[in-house]
């Protein structure tokens, strides 16, 4: 992999443990190359693949290669953490979301969501119930992703009328269907970036440079 900017960076991640309670979950890490500090990214996979192992049709591996030069170019430093049951961290209980995480760590200073629970909205009042308490705790701004031919759109528009009701820093983008199925328009993290690379980045940028 090589990025656009032609400065050299670390391709090959380092592995590393990330302490949670009792639990050892794994991650890849990449950084920029020079002395640092880098504001630093913390990627929660999806869960949707086929086995513990797998995420919107690719090895965990595998995806996460595809996105750490695109946050090296930008200078951001790229946690690819393997969430609780998935991954390498297959065998350290059951996987949490970014809108969890967000609600329980506030200092995080910004959160970014794509496609969150866009399979299962319409089908679970109690996931529905509880991610809208997580994003009334949650303390930083948020931007919400989907593709418009994502399984449901609906989850992003309620979480962010709820975050409007609450006064919160929040973005709302729905972008054009991605390729001819829901499945696609759901994998839009990965099958859209010339998409939302800009809004994204924007984004992190105004919260995490400033």
């Amino acid at each position: 992999m090589v990025l656009v900017t032609g400065q050299p960076a670390s391709i090959v991640p380092e592995t590393v443990v990330v302490p949670s309670g009792k639990l050892r979950l794994k991650a890849y890490l990449w950084k920029p190359t020079g002395p640092g500090p880098f504001p630093t990214v913390l990627f929660n996979h999806g869960s949707g693949g086929a086995d513990a192992g797998h995420t919107a049709g690719l090895p965990m591996t595998e995806a996460a290669e595809k996105l750490a030069p695109l946050f090296l170019k930008h200078g951001y430093a790229f946690l690819y953490l393997f969430r609780r049951g998935q991954g390498l961290s297959a065998d350290q209980g059951p996987f949490m979301l970014t809108l969890l995480a967000a609600e329980r760590d506030n200092t995080l200073r910004a959160a970014v969501t794509f496609a969150a629970a866009a399979g299962s909205w319409q089908r679970s009042a109690e996931l529905r119930q509880r991610l809208e308490a997580a994003v009334e705790k949650t303390t930083a701004p948020i931007m919400l992703i989907q593709a418009a031919n994502d399984y449901s759109t609906a989850p992003s528009k309620d979480l962010a009328d709820e975050l409007r009701r609450l006064h919160k820093s929040f973005g709302l983008k729905i972008y054009p269907p991605v390729g001819q199925r829901s499945d696609e328009g759901h994998n839009f993290l990965y099958l859209g970036i010339p998409q939302w690379e800009y809004d994204v980045f924007g984004f992190l940028d105004e919260h995490l440079k400033r």
